[in-house]
């Protein structure tokens, strides 16, 4: 009779090693998780930043730029400069659609996508933007180019990106 008390004394030591366990792995899972989605915001930051950074110190790259998200015919640019803002805007699009798949995998929060999405929506409405998307749409996979699309009737063209607009103000 002691060897089956001590038989059901191991094995209830043994149930409970085994639920402490799962319960530290389950945690492990959780801040591996956690660990993911902060590393995936700031890449997607960091993507953003380098995409933005030429904009922001080279001023014929900005006024390229503008004069390309302007655009209602290719003829408005040189063969050279279409051919500079199409790969620019690529890289910027790119960033778009990894935001756009980590935001549906989970990886990306929806307080933080909200930003993106309004980035998006600044952007999507703009004639250039279309001249962009009628060449280079099959370059981005499906959802978002659906998404993306979507995008493009819903948002207001703004040739300012939303930098010439005061804040709202803050009421209490």
């Amino acid at each position: 009779m002691a060897s089956t008390k001590t038989k059901d004394v191991v094995e209830i030591v043994g149930i409970a090693a085994i639920v402490v366990s799962l319960i530290f792995v389950g945690l492990e899972v959780r801040q591996s998780a956690a660990a993911t989605r902060g590393a995936t915001q700031q890449a997607l930051v960091d993507a953003a930043r380098e995409a933005s950074l030429t904009l922001a110190v080279d001023e014929s790259a900005a006024e390229l730029t503008m004069r390309f998200l302007s655009a209602s015919d290719w003829s408005d640019l040189s063969e050279l400069e279409r051919f500079r803002a199409v790969l620019n805007f690529t890289i910027m699009m790119r960033v778009y659609e990894s935001a756009y798949y980590q935001w549906g995998e989970g990886n990306l929060a929806a307080e933080i996508w909200i930003g993106w999405e309004a980035s998006i929506r600044g952007v999507a409405p703009m004639p250039g933007v279309a001249l962009f998307w009628s060449d280079r749409q099959f370059y981005f996979n499906e959802p978002f180019r659906n998404y993306f699309e979507k995008q493009m009737t819903l948002g207001e063209h703004d040739p300012s990106l939303g930098t010439f607009k005061t804040a709202p103000s803050v009421t209490n």
